[in-house]
């Protein structure tokens, strides 16, 4: 028997494989990353990007800048834990490239 999580889980990467909605679930995910003002909520938030499968080179652009972005994610235990094996599994460098470094 499937555990609430492990359905509602399955009902979003349903959902984000809908014609339409798909992006609309993705934005929503990135936005709650964004808005994560701390270590659990950027957690969350990066556990149900990882759920996702894969994203188009587009999003994970923007998922590498998200993660740069507030250190609640690129330094939080967490959200490391989430996001290493999603970017491992889908053969993207970790840690994300961080596109607004300046060079030395």
């Amino acid at each position: 028997m499937s555990s609430p999580k492990d359905v509602a889980a399955d009902i979003r990467n349903w959902l984000s494989m809908t014609m339409g909605l798909g992006d609309k679930i993705v934005s929503g995910l990135f936005g709650a990353l964004e808005d994560a003002n701390n270590y659990v909520d950027a957690g969350a938030a990066s556990e149900r990007i990882a759920s996702l499968g894969d994203l188009t080179p587009e999003n994970w652009e923007r998922l590498h800048k998200i993660y740069w972005d507030n250190d609640q994610r690129h330094g939080g235990v967490l959200a490391n834990r989430a996001l290493k094996p999603f970017y491992d599994a889908n053969k993207q460098p970790w840690p994300p490239p961080d596109t607004d470094a300046q060079p030395f």
